[in-house]
């Protein structure tokens, strides 16, 4: 149903070789024996894989051993439901492709990072990796996954969201956003309540927490006390969720960490209880990453040629490994660094410094001190991929205090494939933690936004040392 609310319908045009794509899933674990990840139908795996199965559930479509695979390219089973709520078809965005799923543990940062290190030789192999940027928002800093050379993903909404009502002893109602399944699943503090006193009651809580605590005692539910706890009695009445339109939707959520990139500053990187059902209504950057590795695997399917940065979501132009080292260079790494990442002869000697606001990035980030006014020059290199003969015109927006300017600010493709370059200038101060801007290119017809985004605080960078 989000690929429905994203425009993604299950008519759109499928590309014949769409069972051809392979889509690797690194997370912690699968469920073989789900309807999405069905095999019948299939044909037989493709030459070109060269992997081998380890578990004896893997199938023509599973062929190497999760609900965020089965967003990617689940299988359409309709009907499905959480207990009623958000009836309709679950689905994958290429539900012909392949799955290789890959178990995996809990990364740590660049260099001792294996994700990081794997990803940029997946990048110079021409495979694009798309990451959960984490659900640690809405702290700076604060995600994960954050290599200049994959794709780091945000969670937005939908255009449905789910209220649950409390009636309190007091004859007062109060609504909040809640899944409630009758079998209420929030909970304090875990091994901190009596539970011969919380068993079958709801318990009222004074700090903000994820509810598991309350839950494991036996608890049916918990009540935050965020300031109107004294008017709650001893009797609670609960009702069941109802289903309602977000008229706001899509934005990103707050559990979305936010940028800059925790190593390089100037780099915009942006569950209740214990129960098993076959299908969920989830929210997170875990369930918002497949998404986009869905919809990389579609455009693949029509144009298998394409590098990882000629995805739009990544980069505007290819971009090739040598660049990555010049930046890794530029940002005090020395050789031995470099050569733990590309596993090859590369010397900071044959590298040039590139300055980290000239990567191709479709957005823009910089970050400085409360102190400093801004001033700063961004080189791109963009590519039609659309129509011949086209033009495309600069608009920009920006916040009180800052000026960008955009220098050739007219874009006039002849042919598919051309490549044209542009400048964009930023000055002037801002007064606010986070200040956002953009730039969009508007041919009549289609808009291309490049978001804008200056962090004030001093970020520390991480030089290492040979």
């Amino acid at each position: 149903m989000s690929w429905d609310f994203m425009g993604f319908s299950q008519q759109v045009e499928r590309s014949t070789t769409e069972s051809d794509v392979v889509i690797g899933v690194l997370d912690s674990r699968i469920w073989p024996e789900s309807g999405s990840f069905s095999d019948e139908g299939f044909s037989p795996t493709p030459t070109k894989w060269k992997g081998s199965c380890q578990s004896s559930s893997n199938n023509l479509q599973q062929i190497g051993m999760v609900h965020t695979a089965s967003k990617a390219a689940g299988n359409l089973l309709g009907m499905t439901s959480l207990f009623g709520f958000g009836l309709g078809t679950a689905r994958g965005g290429v539900p012909s492709s392949r799955i290789v799923v890959y178990k995996l543990h809990s990364p740590n940062k660049y260099f001792e990072d294996a994700i990081a290190i794997g990803t940029f030789h997946a990048m110079n192999n021409g495979i694009l990796t798309s990451n959960s940027s984490g659900n640690d928002g809405p702290d700076p800093l604060a995600f994960r996954n954050f290599s200049p050379w994959s794709l780091s993903v945000a969670a937005s909404t939908i255009d449905r969201k789910f209220h649950t009502k409390v009636q309190l002893g007091n004859s007062e109602i109060h609504e909040g956003v809640s899944i409630n399944t009758i079998s209420l699943r929030d909970t304090c503090i875990k091994n901190s309540l009596d539970e011969s006193l919380v068993r079958g009651k709801i318990v009222l809580c004074n700090i903000i927490n994820n509810g598991s605590g309350v839950l494991s005692a036996g608890a049916v539910a918990t009540f935050l006390d965020l300031g109107e706890g004294s008017c709650v009695s001893l009797l609670v009445n609960t009702t069941r969720s109802t289903e309602v339109k977000d008229l706001l939707a899509p934005y990103v959520v707050s559990l979305s960490p936010w940028g800059p990139n925790p190593i390089t500053a100037d780099i915009p990187k942006n569950k209740g209880g214990y129960r098993f059902v076959p299908y969920n209504i989830l929210s997170g950057t875990s369930i918002s990453c497949p998404h986009v590795r869905g919809g990389a695997a579609y455009i693949k399917s029509f144009h298998s040629t394409w590098s990882p940065a000629a995805f739009s979501a990544l980069m505007t132009t290819l971009l090739i490994s040598l660049i990555y080292i010049n930046f890794l260079f530029s940002q005090g790494y020395k050789t031995t660094q470099l050569r733990l990442v590309t596993s090859d002869s590369t010397s900071c000697s044959q590298s040039e410094k590139e300055a980290v606001w000239d990567l191709n990035y479709p957005s823009f980030a910089l970050s400085i001190s409360p102190s400093k006014s801004i001033s700063c020059a961004f080189h791109r290199t963009v590519t039609n991929v659309g129509l011949p003969w086209l033009i495309y015109n600069a608009t920009v927006t920006a916040p009180p205090g800052l000026s960008i300017k955009v220098e050739r600010s007219t874009l006039d493709f002849e042919s598919v494939g051309q490549k044209l370059s542009f400048r964009v200038t930023a000055e002037g101060t801002i007064k606010i933690p986070m200040g956002s801007a953009s730039l969009i290119w508007d041919d009549g017809v289609h808009q291309v936004r490049s978001p804008f985004v200056i962090f004030v605080f001093v970020v520390n960078s991480i030089m290492l040392k040979q």
